[in-house]
């Protein structure tokens, strides 16, 4: 079916103005006042006067069947997928864990035959943790096949690498421009105040920040930021959740270095104080890095609109709070991460756009467009353009919504926004000129999400 899009206010990171998009075999054809598209009997049109209309987002930070404490995150392909669409969101990238003794390449054909299913479009970090000859000597052809950037953990996690296997990883992703994401850390600092919180007897959720202090991702910020100016290669830093590892970005991008980073939405709107709830509902909030004091709020929000940072990811790793979270007894036991793919992009706008702290066309920027040209996905995705895929969203600024589990479609029995009330939602979702989301309605079908192969960054 073709499309014809009335009247919305179409909106990047340059502007909005008021436009008609044709949409037809799955692309933009045109955009522009007034448009006379050749309408048929099989051409569909949605009125978007009043309303917005935003390129599908792109989550560039999720995790699919992840495992933590020995518990399996609660989305697939599937019900991570519908909650994505059904929040704007029509391209996600997974991060895949790499499994000892079995190649990078073979290692990412598994886990894309779990996603056969998928309904929404997505690729693949891949997850170097088994840093050997045979793996560097396999990383030009990953890069080649499609898989544009890849993750390392410094931190402390099961997947942790040190200064010498980072130093071997960027000195061939360099050469092959693609981006390495690090997961900041310092993971003998965390071990150490772990051990010492659990030998005094401290291991209630409430301490769960002091076995992972500010000045441990700040020094692996640090770190990884010098070494990988020893060799000229490019990075990413997921998930900033403080003004100082903020402040060492800042640093090396006023001294020209290719030094990115993103935040997420726990960190710009959550604090500390959610680890002294009573009951065991402290445990919802369990993330790596931990939800940092309020006072760090502004500095990320200040890092956004500066542009220091360039994007808002979700890092999805839902884990439900019966049976997984509230098991835990000890911060140790509990699996870390928090449910974020559906609410990305509503929570940046409403207390975004909607308090000043953010234009339009920097949301826009942050959620679809400078995802996609950093992870080599542009200009197919993160715009609306003439050739373009047809992913867009026909979003209504008016629309309110109060977050909680019964209006969410996410698989998992909690929102950490619960009770908050959002104004501005999306309507429609479009995903390759397919309407895959309406009113809240899930109407697309299981493996009509493709894998896309990307291309290095273009920044």
């Amino acid at each position: 079916m073709d499309y014809l899009i009335r009247g919305g206010l179409v909106t990047s990171s340059a502007g909005q103005f008021a436009a008609d998009i044709h949409v037809s075999q799955g692309v933009i054809k045109a955009i522009d006042r007034n448009l006379a598209a050749e309408l048929t009997g099989k051409t569909r049109i949605i009125p978007a006067e009043g309303k917005y209309v935003f390129p599908g987002g792109i989550d560039a930070h999720v995790h699919f069947g992840a495992n933590s404490r020995g518990f399996t995150s609660a989305d697939d392909y599937v019900s991570g997928g519908v909650a994505a669409a059904a929040g704007g969101t029509t391209t996600i990238i997974d991060m895949v864990p790499q499994r000892r003794g079995i190649s990078l390449g073979k290692g990412l054909d598994q886990w894309r035959e779990k996603a056969c299913d998928a309904v929404v479009d997505y690729s693949l970090h891949p997850i170097v943790s088994d840093v050997t000859p045979v793996v560097l000597d396999e990383l030009p052809s990953i890069i080649a096949d499609g898989y544009s950037s890849l993750k390392v953990f410094l931190g402390t996690n099961d997947k942790q690498i040190d200064d010498y296997a980072l130093l071997s990883i960027l000195e061939v992703a360099g050469k092959f421009g693609a981006p390495v994401l690090i997961s900041a850390g310092n993971s003998r600092v965390e071990k150490y105040f772990t051990a010492r919180l659990i030998k005094d007897g401290k291991s209630a959720v409430e301490y769960f920040p002091r076995s992972r202090p500010n000045a441990g991702e700040v020094e692996g910020t640090f770190r990884a930021i010098h070494l990988a100016e020893l060799v000229g290669a490019p990075i990413y830093f997921t998930h900033v959740s403080c003004g100082e590892a903020l402040e060492q970005i800042a640093v090396a991008r006023a001294r020209g270095l290719s030094v990115f980073g993103e935040t997420c939405p726990h960190y710009l709107l959550l604090s500390s104080d959610r680890y002294r709830l009573p009951n065991l509902e402290a445990a919802k909030f369990v993330v790596n890095p931990p939800l940092r004091e309020a006072c760090e709020q502004a500095k990320l929000w200040s890092g956004l609109g500066t542009g220091v940072l360039q994007v808002v990811s979700s890092d999805h790793c839902p884990f439900k709070f019966a049976g997984q979270k509230a098991l835990g007894r000890t911060f140790e036991e509990i699996p870390t991460g928090l449910p974020g793919i559906e609410t990305r992009l509503t929570l940046l706008y409403s207390f975004g756009v909607g308090t000043g702290k953010l234009s339009l066309g920097r949301f826009v920027d942050l959620v679809a467009e400078m995802p996609a040209k950093l992870f080599g996905l542009y200009p197919k995705k993160g715009k609306l353009a003439v050739g373009a895929d047809a992913d867009l969203i026909v979003f209504d600024p008016e629309e309110r919504v109060e977050l909680s589990p019964a209006v969410l479609h996410q698989n998992i029995d909690y929102s950490p926004y619960e009770g908050l009330e959002l104004r501005g939602y999306p309507v429609l979702t479009m995903l390759r000129g397919e309407v895959i989301v309406e009113r809240g309605k899930f109407l697309g079908r299981l493996g009509y999400g493709r894998f896309v192969p990307r291309n290095t960054f273009q920044v």
